[in-house]
């Protein structure tokens, strides 16, 4: 017998207030973004590389030391020796475990340098119509067992040989100790997702992108639009003569010509139906009933949301002012520092929270 199953929808929808006009020939930020990105990543790991490299080869030449002073002091049988040869015991088991840390580390690196590689790659030989059309969102920065599930059903692992561009009805899922660095919103928005979580871009159009959290936790922050033109234009006279290589992109002009542009981010929480369930506010379908539960905030928003299976999460925002609007229509606001929980789409009072394990930062 098929199981059915029943989802609640929370909406989570970050407005970004703009009162710029929309240019019709206005370059793809994301685009642009992606570069800077790619660019940035690859200076990185190319210079962490270089200094793990030369580590390296100093535990490498610690360890041949300590290894010679050991063998000498054992042709001794003085007190002197014995003290040496303990004493380089200890710098040896130091250097060797530097040099599993540095190995570690230089081996992450290299992966992280492939991507990079491998994203401008991307980017740089896919025509700027075929990218606007299709990319619409990038995967920075991973660890762990991290998964695109594309929207055609195909798996794409991030190892080595993934771009990490994202297309519209592509999910990001993270498994066991899996994290992963998200773009949204044409580079504004940054997303954290934690282990075992799985996000999906619904939708991406002119005037709204649409993200939906099935499961886990994310952390989002979204540029003051401000905030966000600055950047470009700071990265674009860095990287100027880089952009005119691969062909006229971006004019000065364009980087003051931003698109109106919101996000939202619906959470998906799903758990076996075991009645029919109608009421206000719900549509049934033969597998799903979806309640929505619309979450909107303005301008430089950081927050984290938090949800189960079971539809049990919480929200916390950090900085900048969220309006949560509850199916019955009501509205109430959640300002920085403060926090509200959901109960199967029953929303508790705004509360003031304390300190926040910043799990994002680690």
């Amino acid at each position: 017998m098929k199981r059915k199953f029943y989802t609640t929808l929370i909406a989570l929808l970050l407005i970004i207030g703009l009162s710029t006009p929309v240019y019709a020939q206005m370059p793809s930020q994301l685009w642009v973004n992606l570069y800077f990105k790619s660019v940035r990543l690859l200076g990185e790991a190319n210079e962490n590389i270089k200094k793990l490299e030369a580590e390296i080869r100093e535990n490498q030449n610690a360890i041949s030391r300590a290894e010679n002073i050991i063998n000498l002091a054992r042709q001794r049988t003085d007190a002197k020796a014995k003290e040496a040869e303990r004493i380089a015991q200890e710098a040896l088991m130091k250097a060797k475990e530097a040099l599993r840390r540095n190995e570690t580390s230089l081996a992450e690196w290299k992966l992280k340098r492939t991507r990079a590689q491998n994203a401008l790659a991307a980017i740089q030989n896919m025509n700027r119509s075929t990218f606007d059309s299709k990319v619409k969102g990038f995967v920075s920065d991973h660890s762990g067992r991290v998964e695109i599930l594309k929207a055609n059903g195909n798996t794409e692992y991030l190892d080595g040989n993934s771009s990490g561009l994202l297309e519209s009805g592509d999910s990001i899922i993270t498994y066991g100790n899996g994290t992963a660095q998200v773009q949204f919103l044409d580079g504004r928005a940054n997303s954290t997702l934690a282990p075992d979580t799985q996000i999906t871009i619904k939708k991406d159009e002119p005037a709204e992108q649409i993200l939906g959290l099935l499961k886990g936790r994310i952390y989002t922050a979204v540029d003051k639009i401000d905030d966000f033109t600055k950047k470009m234009k700071e990265e674009y006279q860095r990287y100027r003569e880089d952009l005119k290589t691969i062909g006229e992109y971006l004019k000065d002009e364009d980087l003051r010509k931003q698109t109106n542009r919101q996000l939202s981010i619906e959470i998906d929480i799903c758990r076996p139906l075991k009645k029919k369930i109608t009421a206000l506010n719900v549509i049934v379908t033969e597998d799903c009933v979806i309640t929505p539960i619309a979450v909107a905030g303005i301008r430089g928003t950081k927050f984290v949301l938090e949800n189960t299976e079971e539809g049990n999460g919480e929200l916390y925002v950090i900085e900048g002012v969220v309006d949560v609007t509850t199916p019955d229509g009501k509205t109430f606001i959640v300002s920085g520092g403060y926090k509200t929980t959901f109960r199967e789409g029953r929303f508790s009072e705004v509360q003031r929270f304390g300190n926040i394990d910043k799990w994002w930062e680690r």
